[in-house]
């Protein structure tokens, strides 16, 4: 005896969703590891990773996310975004220096000029996007 179409599909259904949530939190876990590692070593972002980690977790569990989010130092952070795009002014300070340390370290490299030249046109374009993002939330911008 053959199964209905309609079973078929619907394991199928639950098949895809359960790879897709074993994608997402395979993903998650990697960016939150590449993230944490970024802390150490320069060139290689930490908030990037960690906003990552955020919505591939947000995919996946529920648990793993909500501690992301109520973690002391990326919580309010990854929130800000989430929610209002916000970046705050000292995270904007801090990844603009990180990202000059990492065009200087760069530059003092054997490497070819256009490679360097190429790192530094892209690391000037994050900054420049990381400034365009406002600061504040839209609340604080409202006229009273």
């Amino acid at each position: 005896m053959t199964k209905p179409m309609g079973v078929r599909y619907s394991n199928e259904s639950k098949m895809k969703d359960r790879t897709q949530k074993l994608f997402f939190l395979c993903t998650g876990i990697l960016s939150l590891t590449i993230g944490i590692i970024g802390i150490f070593v320069p060139l290689l972002p930490t908030t990037c990773f960690v906003l990552l980690a955020a919505y591939c977790f947000s995919k996946s569990s529920d648990k793993l996310y909500q501690r992301l989010i109520q973690h002391p130092r990326f919580g309010l952070t990854i929130l800000s975004w989430q929610k209002y795009r916000v970046i705050q002014v000292p995270i904007k300070c801090w990844a603009s220096t990180m990202i000059s340390v990492s065009a200087l370290i760069i530059w003092f490299q054997p490497y070819t000029l256009i490679l360097k030249a190429t790192v530094s046109v892209f690391l000037l374009l994050l900054v420049l996007f990381i400034w365009s993002c406002p600061h504040k939330y839209p609340e604080e911008n409202k006229q009273n």
